[in-house]
């Protein structure tokens, strides 16, 4: 069961899942940002009532803090998730940043590496040019 999680881990491109993120994230953010605005719905049991009664009007102020407080709440719940969606792209950021200079690194390894092989090659064959054959 390991090795079909290892084999679907390596299946998958990262680099486009990292390319694609910003995108993701922007749309993330647009998705809060509809879900905080208040969108207008009718409730009947919210409807103002004639009736002058003090329980029902003390059950309605209960009511209403309550409601308040939690969407003092929820509104904090957001904040903190906004923040660790900008930290999350701040990451995500460095990480494209870290990933293009290793493959600017790898870049330069693999063309030392053929300079040396080559410099190798070249001077294998000069040696082999002025001392003779190998075999006699």
């Amino acid at each position: 069961m390991a090795i079909s999680w290892l084999s679907a881990l390596k299946a998958i491109p990262w680099g486009n899942v990292i390319e694609h993120a910003p995108n993701v994230l922007d749309k993330a953010r647009d998705l809060l940002d509809r879900q905080r605005k208040p969108q207008p719905t009718e409730h009947e049991e919210f409807a103002p009532s004639n009736s002058k009664d003090p329980s029902t009007h003390e059950q309605l102020e209960n009511r209403l803090v309550d409601a308040l407080h939690q969407i003092r709440l929820l509104q904090r719940k957001n904040e903190l998730q906004e923040q660790k969606l900008a930290d999350l792209a701040n990451f995500q950021e460095a990480l494209q940043k870290d990933i293009k200079a290793q493959k600017r690194a790898v870049r330069w390894i693999l063309f030392f590496s053929l300079v040396v092989v080559f410099a190798n090659l070249v001077l294998w064959f000069l040696y082999v040019r002025n001392t003779g054959p190998l075999f006699h």
